[in-house]
């Protein structure tokens, strides 16, 4: 059976579903009995409930939505990443590659942005620790060098093993901080009584459509690496929970994730590969009544194999996760709650590749560049860029605490906290490396036993770029105060909480105010009115001072006298470029929000706006050449604006959960990262954009900037043994930049060398159009009790049913650039067995 026939048979299999059981998509809630679990007293254990929070279903905190557990396990997640996750949530955007047809074998989770912010601008939660990178986490880019790419999470955890996952996105409680975004808190499940389960999922090339354009379809079929064409990913988990008596248990978890990718090398083909992993376990001890201890430990790598194009011995790898480990000690009595936390991590995010890049002139002695599969076949390209390690520890311990309610004129619920953290991080590159460039074509050249960069009577390499080797450590220490207060008052309830924060990092104290009003209108419940204000103040990242400490590249040449060698010698037009780090502030957004809470049909629907000034922000600025040496400074030049109104609502009821919700966005931003170069005089400075006269940061925001979201989510169980789930995506029309050239401002000024009057110009931008993306996932779950308590799942996942064709968005810099496109559909089988 071919793909199109697949295709075809599951969609004729959806109609029919929905066709002839119109009655179960519309049950009524008499129609099903409940799902009721008998639990022995001695496999129930006290659970952590310091932070309880209602899903958005059942009257929440607008700027929280929880993901409920059959969400996570029954919505199409293709990558079980946990941010992928936070597709069917409300004020996230994802990147416009996301699910692109050139990226189809990654298995990295999807980069997201919160409420306007950069993806490494959030703070990443995992049963209390942090698992936000500070390694460079805005670069992607595998083929740097003189850095590793990195990502905006440390380690990465299937959701497979998650129980609850939460996103704020607004009105975030004074208890957390260091984040220009959102916080994503991840807690994984807990030890059950004794069973284990075993999952396997997988997919390939061969099970999904490719949409490529004209223009890319010979980059597809000479497997260029940018273009994703052949793949196969497999997914494989397994659990065991071990009880202790009436105690508590013990979890264990094995997850592993691997992708291979064929390209073209040369005139062959040749595998890169993808691999995480996470053995992980976690238990619970239940000391009394009012007391546990919960403890986690994990080994958590991942691995990346590359290999650059057409070029000989290129093959590199990076690596990444590491070990982690967290304690919590929950303690409930009299009314108060208390929470003990510590733990430990260590993370590398290193590049194992040859030490030297060399390109030869294409020779019978160095013949190779005439089999590449490219057009430049006179080039025959040899090494890497050279090992580099960076590695990151980190350590927090923190204490919080719920008095007891007070009385006294309405109800008090203070809270407060203290936390103390530790993080390093480390640059090391053991040894010099070399990038050898301009072969010389000579007869008569004489090595004299140099043959690594040259050969007798051929060539010889005259050029190199040399990158010293570095070592250099780097290390924040931070301690964060807070206080809050929940007040009620008859129908008013205030929430007014301070932070005070301060690391010898950026050595600065900073004071993070939030306050939250919300009125109960008609003292029922069913209709409230909320506003706030807040301040959330970014984590400092390890690597402005690794730059800084790094040592600068430089470039040396040698010529032939008489035919031999010369020795190398520092170019005279050389330019070196290092960074510098000092007095920085830290960057902060001003959020204001206002919501309104209204039940409907038994549940709650929530209208809210926000509005963020990002203030700053990093950025650096291009110093001028001193002695040969170009400075590259770190500054506070970055602004934000974002904008965003959500509508959302969810409900669960019996053996069906469903969540929807629309969302509007505008952003601005005068740079996409900190690596953006910005002075001063360049965000004052005056560009076109649709022919009108703008400051440069008035640019719209390039990327994360779809104006209108909507989700619409269901998960659901019929006929005791069938489950169906399903997730519409729709995003609205797109604007991208496009820059078409240079324009007239209409002023003079005098050239500083010629003395004559000439007119000034400046940039032109204007906008270029996507359509609309809409995209069905489905997955169906047809679940047969085997023996003995035993179940076996067989699925199918079905990713863009309707094999929609997306034009996947992005920021053009000419025109006649050609578009990518999302992936088609796409299927997904899979088995799991419980026993």
């Amino acid at each position: 059976m071919n793909i199109d026939k697949m295709f075809s048979l599951i969609k004729v299999f959806i109609l029919f579903f929905i066709i002839c059981f119109p009655h179960i998509l519309l049950a009524d809630d008499n129609m099903f009995d409940d799902n009721i679990t008998d639990y022995e007293i001695e496999d129930t254990f006290i659970m952590e409930d310091m932070n309880v929070i209602e899903s958005i279903g059942i009257g929440a905190d607008s700027g929280i939505t929880e993901i409920p557990r059959e969400m996570l396990e029954y919505i199409p997640n293709s990558n079980q990443g946990i941010t992928d996750m936070l597709r069917i949530t409300s004020g996230v955007q994802f990147s416009e590659s996301y699910r692109s047809s050139t990226a189809a074998g990654e298995i990295k989770p999807a980069e997201v942005s919160i409420s306007g912010a950069n993806p490494y601008e959030n703070l990443f939660l995992l049963d209390g620790m942090s698992n936000s990178s500070l390694l460079d986490p805005a670069s992607n880019n595998p083929n740097l060098a003189n850095d590793v790419a990195g990502d905006p999470q440390k380690f990465f955890i299937s959701s497979w093993l998650v129980e609850d996952v939460t996103l704020m996105d607004s009105d975030i409680s004074a208890a957390y901080d260091g984040f220009l975004g959102g916080v994503v808190d991840v807690k994984t499940r807990q030890p059950k009584k004794f069973g284990g389960s075993f999952s396997y999922r997988g997919t390939n090339n061969y099970l999904t459509n490719f949409f490529i354009t004209d223009e890319n379809q010979q980059d597809f079929n000479n497997g260029q690496q940018s273009k994703q064409l052949k793949f196969e990913k497999h997914f494989l988990s397994g659990a065991l929970d071990i009880p202790i008596k009436d105690r508590g248990g013990i979890l264990l978890s094995y997850n592993r994730n691997w992708s291979k990718i064929p390209f073209k090398h040369f005139k062959d083909w040749k595998d890169q590969s993808r691999l995480s992993e996470s053995m992980y376990t976690k238990g619970i001890y239940n000391i009394d009544s009012a007391s546990h201890i919960e403890a986690s430990l994990s080994y958590s790598p991942n691995s990346s194999h590359y290999f650059l194009k057409n070029t000989k011995d290129s093959d590199f790898k990076i690596f990444g996760g590491g070990i982690f480990s967290a304690v919590n000690y929950i303690n409930e009595k009299n009314g108060h709650k208390m929470k003990f936390h510590a733990d430990y991590s260590f993370a590398e995010n290193n590049r194992s590749s040859p030490k030297d890049f060399k390109a030869w002139a294409a020779t019978p002695y160095k013949p190779w560049g005439e089999d590449s599969n490219s057009s430049n076949t006179d080039i025959s390209l040899e090494g890497g860029f050279g090992s580099i390690k960076k590695e990151e520890h980190g350590a927090k311990i923190s204490f919080d605490h719920k008095i007891k309610p007070l009385e006294f004129y309405g109800e008090h619920n203070i809270s407060y906290g203290l936390v103390y953290s530790y993080n390093d991080g480390r640059y090391n590159r053991a040894e010099t490396s070399y990038n050898y460039k301009e072969a010389v074509l000579s007869s008569g050249v004489i090595c004299n036993g140099d043959t690594g960069t040259c050969v007798d009577g051929d060539q010889y390499l005259s050029t190199r770029y040399v990158t010293p080797k570095s070592n250099v450590m780097a290390a924040i220490n931070a301690i964060g105060v807070y206080v809050e207060e929940d007040y009620q008052i008859e129908r008013v309830n205030i929430r007014a909480g301070l932070r005070f924060g301060y690391d010898d990092y950026m050595n600065n104290f900073n004071i993070s105010p939030r306050i939250r009003l919300t009125i109960d209108i008609l003292n029922n419940g069913n209709t409230t009115l909320t506003g706030g204000y807040s301040r959330y103040y970014a984590a400092s990242m390890l690597t402005y001072k690794l730059r800084e400490g790094r040592a600068a590249s430089y470039v040396e040449k040698r010529w032939t006298e008489r035919n031999e060698l010369s020795d190398w010698h520092i170019s005279s037009d050389n330019v070196l470029s290092t960074y510098r780090f000092s007095g920085l502030k830290t960057p902060y957004n001003d959020e204001y929000t206002a919501s309104i809470n209204q039940k409907v049909l038994g549940s709650y629907i929530n209208l809210k706006y926000v509005e963020r000034h990002g203030e700053d922000g990093i950025a650096m600025s291009r110093g001028k050449t001193d002695k040969g040496i170009v400075y590259y400074t770190f500054n506070n030049n970055g602004q934000s604006l974002y904008r965003g109104v959500q509508l959302k609502w969810s409900k669960s009821w019996k053996n069906h959960s469903l969540m929807a919700n629309i969302s509007w966005s505008m952003s601005e931003t005068s740079n996409n990262s900190y690596d953006d170069t910005y002075d001063i005089e360049e965000l004052d400075t005056v560009v076109f954009y649709n022919g009108k006269k703008i400051s440069l940061h008035e640019l719209p925001k390039s990327n994360f900037a779809r104006p209108v979201i909507l989700n619409i989510s269901y998960v659901g169980k019929f006929l005791d043994f069938l489950r169906f789930s399903t997730s519409l995506n729709y995003r609205s029309p797109y604007k991208a930049l496009e820059k078409v050239g240079d324009q007239d401002t209409g002023y003079t000024e005098k050239d500083p060398v010629t003395g004559e009057t000439v007119v000034v110009t400046t940039s032109s931008y204007e906008d270029v159009y996507y359509g609309n993306n809409v995209t069905v996932d489905i997955g169906l779950y047809w679940e047969q009790p085997v023996w003995a308590g035993t179940k076996l799942t067989l699925f199918t996942e079905v990713y863009n049913l309707f094999n929609t064709k997306n034009v996947v968005g992005k920021k053009l810099y000419s025109k006649g650039s050609t578009n990518d496109y999302e992936l088609g559909t796409q299927i997904w089988f899979g088995v799991n067995y419980e026993f």
